[in-house]
């Protein structure tokens, strides 16, 4: 049994009484990092605050909006994939509620904990209520800031501000009262300088996967008129279809149509199957969760295209683990989602390998052994929108919509001139390297400040 004696202090300047509180490693790390010199987190002239209160939004479509960025959305690599777009002349057009470049944000509700660092690809856009958003006034502090909040100091002091019974919430006004370690300026500049570096290739990744889709679109002919509601269904359809289906969304969906179209002006399209492709997809296994410290990264389905799956994914036991072979997440393996959230796609990095990942059973795995259409054309031609869409008429189940391997043999595959397949698979290593060097760029600053507060302890 764990206990500890606190003064009628502590209990006044936390206003709290509940034990885990005081017996927290949050209280340990804030009496250490207090034991040194350091500053409250937005409370000093160093920050500023931009926490907005309520915004009115008005949702519109993409073209005539401004995209509306949530806590879960800044945590991928494109925050803009599935977001939501609202009004650009009502609610959002203050100071409290737009993104700007170095900006931090820190989720306050629900799941709390969460830091992510606004970059360029989400600068100007605008978010909901419960992130709190900061800035600091200083030249080289943000990126310093972020990856204290993202090392296990800074991230557990925000968990323990949690209260709330049913759902988790931060007060505004606690947060601000994180204490920062005030630290060597060399090695805070260093910090800094690794978070910005890591952030300006993730904008290049970005650009260069939009790049290779580009290349790809570009090379098939212009479509004006798609066919994309249609009410007459033939019987001779229903009969060709794969499974002689009669759910409407299997004929009349926007990549089935853009590919019919396609298909009307010669454009030849293969079957996946017809590649030498495996597709798999493990079986369901018993899993014993371990400690980090013990155990192999368990990434979920939901996780695969967070820029850091493995500081919030459960982790398995190394000893108890069955089918590994199958379950090992390996460089160039393309990973789909297929169940709930369908077709969500990640071709997997190295940093994968290096930590041992194993991947959830509701992720198709995609090895490509063909020279012809290899792993990176496959993956940004899998990320196109309208194959997006075919996937989804795909889907089956009522209450989780799923697909199967043997769904994903029948997607029509498109291969533009050799020339055009390398110039797309070009684009895709270097995004891949991209994504590689901007996760151990950030590990490294995160690493770092935690050397630099481990090292007080031993002095």
């Amino acid at each position: 049994m764990k206990y500890l004696k606190i003064k009628y202090k502590s209990i006044v300047e936390n206003n709290r009484l509940k034990a885990g509180f005081y017996l927290s490693d949050g209280v340990i790390y804030d009496q250490l990092i207090k034991s040194k010199p350091f500053e409250y987190l937005i409370d000093s002239q160093s920050y500023c605050s931009n926490i907005g209160g309520v915004n009115k939004r008005i949702f519109v479509s993409k073209e005539k909006g401004t995209a509306l960025v949530s806590m879960s959305d800044m945590l991928t690599f494109e925050p803009h994939n599935s977001c939501k777009y609202v009004s650009k002349t009502i609610g959002n057009n203050t100071s409290k509620h737009i993104f700007k470049n170095e900006m931090i944000l820190a989720s306050v509700v629900g799941t709390i904990g969460q830091v992510a660092f606004v970059n360029k690809i989400s600068e100007g856009s605008v978010t909901g209520n419960n992130i709190i958003k900061f800035i600091s006034e200083r030249v080289d502090y943000n990126g310093f800031i972020y990856a204290y909040l993202k090392s296990k100091y800074g991230n557990t002091l925000i968990k323990q501000l949690g209260g709330g019974s049913v759902q988790s919430y931060i007060d505004p006004e606690l947060f601000k009262k994180i204490p920062v370690p005030i630290i060597n300026d060399d090695l805070r500049k260093r910090i800094h300088q690794l978070i910005i570096s890591s952030s300006e290739l993730k904008v290049e990744a970005n650009n260069l996967l939009k790049n290779a889709k580009k290349i790809i679109i570009e090379s098939l002919p212009s479509i004006k008129d798609i066919d994309k509601i249609n009410n007459k269904i033939y019987i001779k359809t229903v009969r060709n279809n794969y499974q002689k289906r009669l759910v409407s969304g299997s004929y009349i969906n926007n990549g089935v149509k853009t590919i019919e179209s396609y298909q009307k002006l010669d454009i030849e399209f293969k079957k996946l199957s017809d590649f030498k492709i495996v597709v798999n997809r493990p079986g369901i296994f018993k899993r014993i969760k371990v400690n980090s410290k013990n155990g192999f990264p368990y990434i979920k389905g939901s996780e695969i295209n967070l820029q850091d799956p493995f500081s919030s994914c459960e982790y398995l036991s190394k000893s108890r683990t069955p089918f590994l072979d199958e379950l090992s997440l390996k460089e160039n393996q393309i990973l789909f989602t297929c169940a709930g959230t369908v077709g969500e796609v990640k071709l997997i990095s190295k940093e994968f390998e290096e930590k041992l990942a194993v991947g959830s059973q509701d992720i198709i795995r995609i090895d490509s052994n063909d020279k012809k259409l290899n792993c990176y054309y496959l993956f940004a031609y899998l990320k196109l929108d309208f194959i997006n869409d075919f996937i989804q008429s795909l889907k089956y189940g009522s209450v989780i919509e799923r697909v199967e391997p043997f769904h994903l043999d029948m997607i029509p595959i498109y291969l533009p001139s050799d020339d055009l397949i390398e110039q797309v698979t070009a684009n895709i290593q270097q995004y891949k390297s991209n994504l590689y060097q901007s996760f151990k760029l950030e590990q490294k600053a995160i690493d770092l400040i935690e050397k630099e507060i481990e090292s007080w302890q031993k002095s």
